[in-house]
């Protein structure tokens, strides 16, 4: 199992993620006001939720990214569909 970013690799990793967020927020693709801490919140209760086996971790990513999406960006080609 793999462990969390830390020292330079966690700022580095903020880094990517604030500019990439901040892009996003300039083409009006997700929430205003989402932040970095809001991703790591994310990406938290999706792996949480895959390694305990406790609910759909497809649903969550599909309410996850809503969450995420401006409503006018919100779109069914980005589900994440159950393979076979």
């Amino acid at each position: 199992m793999g462990s969390e970013p830390r020292g330079v690799a966690m700022e580095c990793l903020a880094e990517i993620l604030a500019t990439l967020i901040e892009s996003d927020k300039a083409a009006a693709t997700v929430r205003p006001d989402l932040t970095v801490a809001d991703v790591y919140l994310i990406v938290g209760a999706l792996s949480a939720t895959i390694r305990s086996e406790s609910g759909d971790w497809r649903r969550l990513l599909t309410l996850l990214y809503d969450g995420f999406a401006t409503v006018g960006f919100r779109t069914e080609s980005c589900r994440v569909e159950q393979t076979p």
